[in-house]
């Protein structure tokens, strides 16, 4: 299925409905364009596209990422974490 995100899209109906693109947001350091506070205020009417151009983002590039967001759902585990649990720290 092809997600359905679009740059005119406005940044309250986005997170409404792609939740999980939140973490991209987070992890490009945007995380105060999709708090509470904001959405609130300006989630209504800012879109996508407006918010990444007045960031000095390339908006293609990013749409990509909130596209792939999408496709891979959250990631619930880091790879690799349970074998480091399992045994344990080094020299132990």
């Amino acid at each position: 299925m092809e997600p359905n995100i679009r740059l005119d899209m406005r940044l309250g109906k986005l997170m409404e409905e792609y939740p999980e693109s939140r973490a991209v947001f987070d992890a490009h350091g945007l995380g105060n364009l999709v708090s509470a506070e904001s959405l609130q205020a300006v989630g209504p009417f800012l879109t996508l596209e407006t918010a990444l151009k007045a960031h000095d983002i390339a908006p293609s590039e990013f749409l990509k990422l909130l596209c792939a967001s999408r496709d891979s759902g959250p990631i619930m585990e880091a790879p690799g974490m349970s074998e480091a649990e399992i045994q344990g720290p080094p020299g132990s």
